[in-house]
């Protein structure tokens, strides 16, 4: 999960010539049939890289054999919640008969429509009000001294659970 997160935070920094590049050196190590991002583009969708816009948007896809309750709850969480795109890929290998098979199954359905993002909404509005701990019980004495005092106060207070 983390490892696809790095990657997918470093990919939206790059501009296109660097996009360009990384194809073009992975074209070159593995002896693709197409040298350039143009060329593969052109060849696999029928675009022009001229009409494309790069890193516009991304996906993240987690290949496994299977992953953790925990993993998938994040995956869940990240879709639903942080609206990101990420899935989970489950590759399978068998054999039968001297057949060698692989198979996939996505966690979540890719074609199925993406649901708006649920929000929980029994809270109470926001009563315009703050809330400290100054590390003592006796909050009350130091609203009695006066602003100045309090505000003094407010450089040892401890709010939500650090120290201001």
């Amino acid at each position: 999960m983390a490892q696809s997160i790095d990657y997918a935070s470093w990919i939206v920094t790059l501009a296109d010539y660097q996009l360009i590049d990384i194809y073009q050196q992975f074209a070159e190590r593995y002896s693709r049939t197409h040298d350039t991002l143009g060329e593969a583009l052109e060849a696999k969708f029928g675009l022009s890289l001229d009409g494309v816009t790069l890193n516009e948007s991304h996906q993240m896809v987690v290949a496994a054999t299977q992953l953790d309750a925990s993993s998938e709850r994040i995956i869940n969480y990240l879709n639903e919640y942080a609206q990101l795109s990420i899935n989970a890929m489950f590759f399978s290998a068998f054999e039968d008969n001297g057949n060698r098979y692989l198979s996939r199954a996505w966690m979540i359905d890719p074609d199925e429509p993406t649901k708006p993002v649920a929000r929980k909404t029994n809270k109470e509005p926001w009563n315009g009000g703050f809330y400290a701990s100054f590390g003592d019980d006796r909050p009350w004495e130091l609203a009695r001294r006066g602003i100045p005092k309090l505000l003094q106060c407010f450089q040892k207070a401890t709010v939500y659970g650090s120290t201001v």
